[in-house]
């Protein structure tokens, strides 16, 4: 079984989106925004809901994220998550120049920006690039197939991506058709 192509996102497609926001109203804002939740794996809630003290271990690595979903007794954990040493120049710059309020992306809404405004900035972004209409949780997808790639051990991303059920996580072992038909190539006769 393969998943439909709008679930799928690619770093060169990422590229292009970051490339294209650099030239919008807002590019430091709106980059940050794709590149944390596509290099960290976080949900739009989790993303746009960050505050400044989820920082507060960076210089050893690290990220402290409120997950989106409740666990045991209804409360919403926090969990730590290694930033990529790729991004942590950019973030730690950004953050930086950033004037401090309370969240890393202030708005109207609960004083975050809103998830609907940054579903709508990433896919608008996705068809400014050619690409057509890709959901904010498509880079959540990337992160997860690329650590799945990367380590090739199906717990390991289930704890990446905070999932409580290896089920859940299985998503990650689909591969497009054409990815399919590479690795036929590769494996051969």
């Amino acid at each position: 079984m393969t998943l439909p192509e709008r679930k799928f996102i690619r770093k060169p497609q990422i590229e292009a989106v970051l490339k294209h926001l650099d030239r919008g109203k807002h590019p430091k804002r709106d980059r940050m925004l794709v590149l944390l939740a596509a290099s960290l794996g976080l949900r739009v809630t989790e993303v746009v809901s960050l505050r400044k003290l989820a920082f507060r271990d960076l210089l050893k690595g690290w990220v402290w994220v409120r997950s989106a979903k409740k666990r045991d007794g209804g409360k919403r954990p926090e969990e730590r998550l290694p930033v990529p040493p790729g991004i942590l120049p950019e973030l730690k710059a950004y953050l930086r120049g950033k004037g401090w309020k309370e969240f890393l992306f202030p708005g109207r809404a609960n004083g975050h920006m809103s998830e609907r405004y940054a579903f709508q900035l990433f896919s608008d972004a996705c068809k400014a690039c050619g690409f057509g209409h890709k959901s904010f949780h498509a880079l959540r997808h990337y992160r997860g197939f690329t650590v799945q790639e990367a380590k090739g051990d199906l717990d390991w991303t289930r704890r990446m991506m905070r999932h409580e059920s290896v089920a859940t996580t299985q998503i990650y072992t689909e591969r497009t058709p054409d990815e399919e038909q590479q690795l036929a190539k590769e494996i051969g006769w």
